[in-house]
């Protein structure tokens, strides 16, 4: 992955972590068509949009831990 690609998925990985769920138009907006036809792979989509499946378990164990705490 070059340089490039790997700062547009941390932006894409920052985004979701925010927003739950990555459209297809929000991802080309942020990055570029380009780059995001390069790391599309990296994201798997649902019928609410595209996610990182790793980042999505991270965040669920994180909001587990959080309301532990509570």
């Amino acid at each position: 992955m070059s340089f490039e690609e790997k700062g547009a998925y941390l932006e894409l990985l920052v985004l979701q972590w925010n927003c739950h769920r990555i459209t297809n138009d929000a991802a080309k907006r942020l990055v570029g068509e380009e780059l995001w036809h390069r790391i599309s792979h990296k994201f798997s989509a649902d019928g609410n949009g595209f996610f990182n499946e790793r980042l999505e378990t991270e965040k669920i164990k994180t909001l587990r831990k959080k309301v532990q705490t509570l």
